[in-house]
């Protein structure tokens, strides 16, 4: 069953800002650029572009990192996740293209320490993920609405752990 969706792009560009600028809209002329400081990393760059989506009330806000390539068909299939998940957030699992070795995804704690987790395997279910990597996630307007924001203080690291232990904690899934 193929999903149909409206998909409205929302970059951060934080650096090198006029040729970034200008490739992207030749490649995506609707895209909503929001220009950076050159001082925004990763959590600051998604949650400026999240501050302007929200004023398009969509339906779904989708992570992707810029380094990441999709395959032609994993946006149709993380909203057909979603749409069967309805409480849940789903985290897209990325390889490294050369060896094929699984780099980012769900993660599941390890002891005590907060800040220390491991990278589930692909075999291993969601309801073993404390939090995710926000390379590749896919959240639905209804947990966006309760999970909130995420957290723009964090300039690169720990904005996406922490909003995968917030969702969790307030009862949402990771698949």
């Amino acid at each position: 069953q193929v999903v149909q969706a409206n998909l409205r792009l929302f970059i951060t560009v934080d650096g090198n800002v006029d040729r970034n600028s200008f490739l992207i809209h030749k490649k995506f002329p609707e895209a909503t650029i929001i220009e950076g400081d050159g001082r925004c990393y990763w959590a600051r760059g998604m949650a400026m572009a999240e501050a302007v989506a929200m004023g398009h009330l969509p339906d779904y806000y989708l992570w992707l990192n810029e380094d990441v390539k999709l395959w032609p068909d994993a946006v149709e299939k993380l909203l057909h996740l979603a749409r069967h998940n309805v409480n849940a957030i789903v985290v897209g699992p990325t390889v490294d293209p050369t060896s094929g070795v699984l780099t980012y995804g769900l993660r599941r704690r390890i002891g005590a320490n907060p800040q220390r987790f491991r990278l589930l395997s692909l075999h291993e279910t969601g309801d073993a993920a404390h939090t995710f990597n926000g390379n590749v996630a896919l959240i639905s307007k209804s947990t966006h609405s309760i999970v909130g924001k995420i957290d723009g203080d964090f300039a690169h690291a720990y904005a996406d752990d922490d909003y995968g232990l917030r969702a969790v904690s307030m009862g949402f899934d990771l698949v």
